[in-house]
């Protein structure tokens, strides 16, 4: 993922992120790209992934809609 303040690369897991670039920290919010829904995500090994419990899918961080909150 992209910073949203210099789109440098965001480094983290779950909801929180650091900019590698400018080192802001970020709290980012997923919901799904098709219903809107807040998703059940599920973490493993480090790897991150999201079930849409609406449309009974499985969706990837990548096609996720993305909330990005800047943590003080």
């Amino acid at each position: 993922m992209e910073c949203p303040e210099c789109r440098g690369k965001l480094n983290g897991a779950g909801n929180s992120y650091t900019c590698a670039e400018c080192g802001v920290n970020w709290q980012v919010d997923f919901t799904c790209n098709v219903c809107h829904e807040t998703p059940e995500m599920d973490s493993h090994c480090g790897s991150v992934s999201f079930f849409c419990k609406s449309c009974k899918k499985l969706k990837s961080r990548e096609t996720m809609e993305k909330t990005f909150t800047r943590n003080s």
